[in-house]
């Protein structure tokens, strides 16, 4: 091939080792603001505690780099020793929130990444003591020791079913770091070198480095981009004091199950709760006990449902459930099971006062003619005969 066209194109290699290292230390330090301003000016359900563990491995990172520049500059134990260790812990850091963001890590991986690390640093500064002021072989350990922190998070990324091929090119970008670093320890040792050496095994390195740094940030900010997106949108469909979904929420997939049921075998039922005397409680007790009580309730109703089951606040006091599949004789025992529920939160125990609460429950095989609203209206006016001969039952619905 023409040499002509050769030596250009080598010479986009030809960069030096230490602006590639000053580039990975402001990187990383961008991509710790970035991912830091993050987490600050969004709620805290729209980012996984896994955006904190991204942002302390940049941070270890953006030092490691630090260090590593002023080699020679500084006292060894601050560059070599401590320069390495935090690459290695920041390398560990970062690849962990990357499994747990994708669901790929679990508590036996997490283990191992972390037993490899601490080997790793072990390692690298045991070799320093036994061979010290060696710059060949501080690249050769070094380069070992990454590999070793990172061949196991990459093996998830690139094989652990699930996440978009987007996600699982970030795992790309790792495996052609790693496939790197074993040439520039072999390297290292054939024909010696140090860390700011100006060689062509090390520009490759350095570069795999950096683009494994922007394409993982891209990547990673587009991930928590989705988490927010999808928090937003959970945050839209739920009451944001009990937990339970709105009524717009509740109504939509209510629609879907009936029209399931309407014209077919199967039972459905509709409940409807409203808790007793709430405008009182509110008014001798507090807003902020009346949001007690209604919390208590959710977390009664919640525990009472089925998992195929949708509850909702429906308005102040009152919550609706429907029961998709459910006859009569299920949908009371769930009801009941909701106002038994209430006694065991720890709201009478912890005031010592009775609250209660009344259901109405209409329940049925939908007609192809029959409508939700039917059976809603059924069983408010089940609740209605339960609130007007005592409270603190449930009733069911019978024409």
């Amino acid at each position: 091939m023409d040499q002509t066209f050769l030596f250009p194109l080598y010479s986009l290699l030809d960069i030096h080792i230490k602006t590639l290292i000053a580039v990975l230390f402001w990187g990383n330090l961008v991509a710790a603001t970035l991912v830091y301003s993050f987490i600050a000016l969004t709620p805290r359900s729209g980012h996984g505690k896994h955006s904190y563990s991204y942002f302390t491995g940049k941070v270890f990172q953006s030092l490691a780099f630090l260090l590593l520049f002023f080699r020679d500059q500084i006292p060894d134990i601050l560059s070599v020793n401590c320069g390495n260790t935090f690459l290695f812990i920041g390398f560990c850091i970062e690849a962990g929130s990357a499994l747990e963001a994708i669901h790929a890590d679990s508590p036996k991986v997490r283990k191992l990444c972390i037993g490899i690390t601490a080997a790793c640093v072990i390692l690298f500064n045991a070799a320093e003591v036994i061979q010290p002021g060696d710059p060949a072989f501080r690249v050769f350990i070094a380069s070992i020791c990454v590999f070793l922190t990172l061949c196991v998070p990459t093996e998830r990324l690139l094989r652990f079913p699930g996440p978009s091929q987007f996600k699982r090119a970030v795992g790309v970008f790792y495996l052609v770091f790693l496939a790197m670093l074993l040439p520039r320890a072999l390297a290292a040792m054939l024909s010696p070198f140090g860390l700011h050496s100006n060689t062509l095994v090390q520009a490759l390195t350095f570069l795999s480095l950096v683009l494994l740094l922007v394409f993982s940030l891209a990547a990673y900010l587009f991930l928590l981009k989705e988490e927010s997106d999808k928090a937003l949108s959970e945050m839209a469909a739920m009451d944001t004091l009990t937990g339970l979904p709105n009524r717009r929420t509740f109504f939509a997939k209510a629609q879907i199950a009936f029209a399931g049921h309407a014209g077919g075998n199967t039972p459905l039922a509709v409940l409807h709760f409203e808790l007793d005397d709430f405008k009182n409680v509110n008014a001798i007790w507090g807003h902020s006990f009346g949001d007690f009580f209604l919390k208590s309730f959710a977390t009664a109703l919640k525990r009472s449902l089925r998992a195929t089951d949708t509850p909702c606040r429906y308005s102040n006091g009152e919550f609706l459930a429907i029961l998709p599949g459910a006859d009569a004789e299920q949908a009371m025992a769930i009801a009941k099971q909701a106002l038994v529920g209430l006694k065991k939160t720890f709201l009478e125990r912890r005031t010592g006062l009775i609250f209660t609460v009344s259901g109405g429950v209409s329940s049925g095989v939908p007609a192809p003619d029959s409508t939700l609203a039917e059976y809603l209206r059924q069983a408010n006016q089940a609740l209605h005969i339960a609130q007007t001969t005592g409270n603190n039952k449930v009733v069911l619905w019978k024409k």
